[in-house]
């Protein structure tokens, strides 16, 4: 009886061990995941920066030839 208790401990222990082994593997895939969606996070803030400067530049120049046909209209 003791024997088999002894070796349901050892199959108990390999168990825990291999699922630890799996916790731990998951973790490391987690902050794998975490770290990519961080770096599309900031590229996604870079171009949506870029995006911004762009239309602002677009509406000075909409204005500018906006401007210019008020002027060619009035000659």
């Amino acid at each position: 009886e003791h024997e088999k208790q002894l070796s349901r401990i050892t199959q108990l222990e390999r168990k825990v061990l291999d699922l630890q082994s799996i916790i731990d593997r998951s973790k490391v895939e987690h902050e794998k995941q975490l770290s990519r969606i961080t770096h599309f996070k900031l590229k996604v803030h870079d171009q949506q920066s870029i995006i911004d400067r762009l239309n602002v530049e677009y509406e000075e120049q909409l204005s500018r030839i906006t401007q210019l046909e008020r002027k060619v209209l009035d000659k």
